[in-house]
């Protein structure tokens, strides 16, 4: 395998939670308030979304809000701001700009902070509603979209992707007959929905009493084709459960 986050064990192959297959997906929210009437959100920091344009400027829409955060605004890889979505009411159709640009392409990313707006605040959330370049306004982008990566050397590379937020999603595209996604256990760990083609097949629970790292959990008996997995996390939790964790530390396909 060339690519480095790629691993083959005789017949089995590792990938690794930001894998060339591997994508992740912020919760999406409906709401006719918005542009397009969705906006996508997240808020737990280092969780990103990135949009490509061409321009010398470019107008990020996004609500303001009691538990709206702090995010980061690069582009092409260069902060350009920090931006503070706090306010006491929530508003629809904030706009976030960043100008003096080269008129070139460019990759506008929004990085959560993971830091409440003000003391008052009642969360770090961060929506990303719209973009506008010039006179054109795309009201449902397409985003890459990247959710907070925890360390600790009991994940594969030192790495695994982790979220709580009700809608936040994880997808793998692979082929072969079984696949399995390594997970974590613990108090934290709450309730996840298990996809294969659109089909859901199971729900997970990942609360445990003490905390247990390379959980295994695996669909099998699948025929020789392309297939996708996709987990969603549903935001809730086993009776006793502290939170509502989902991690996602690598895939086996056989």
């Amino acid at each position: 395998m060339s690519h480095p986050l790629l691993y083959e064990v005789n017949t089995r192959v590792y990938l690794q939670e930001r894998g060339v297959a591997v994508h992740a997906r912020w919760a999406a929210r409906k709401n006719a308030a918005a542009f397009g009437g969705s906006y996508v959100t997240e808020r737990r920091a280092g969780a990103s979304a990135a949009w490509s344009f061409v321009g010398t400027a470019v107008t990020w829409w996004t609500m303001t809000g009691p538990n709206q955060g702090k995010a980061a605004v690069y582009v092409d890889g260069v902060r350009k701001a920090t931006f503070d979505n706090f306010a006491t009411a929530r508003h629809f159709h904030v706009a976030r700009l960043v100008k003096g640009l080269k008129n070139t392409r460019h990759t506008v990313t929004i990085r959560v902070s993971g830091v409440k707006g003000a003391a008052a605040g009642t969360g770090t959330s961060v929506a990303v509603d719209a973009f506008t370049v010039g006179k054109s306004r795309t009201a449902t982008p397409a985003l890459a979209m990247q959710l907070r990566r925890a360390a600790n050397s009991h994940y594969l590379d030192g790495h695994a992707l982790v979220a709580d937020v009700a809608g936040d999603a994880v997808t793998m595209t692979f082929r072969g007959t079984a696949v399995a996604w390594w997970t974590v256990k613990g108090r934290n760990q709450g309730k996840v929905a298990v996809y294969l083609d659109g089909v859901r097949k199971a729900v997970v629970d990942n609360y445990a009493a003490t905390t247990k790292f390379g959980v295994k959990r695996s669909l099998t008996g699948l025929a020789d084709k392309v297939h996708t997995l996709k987990l969603v996390v549903l935001g809730t939790h086993h009776k006793g459960g502290t939170g509502t964790w989902v991690t996602v530390d690598r895939f086996s396909v056989t």
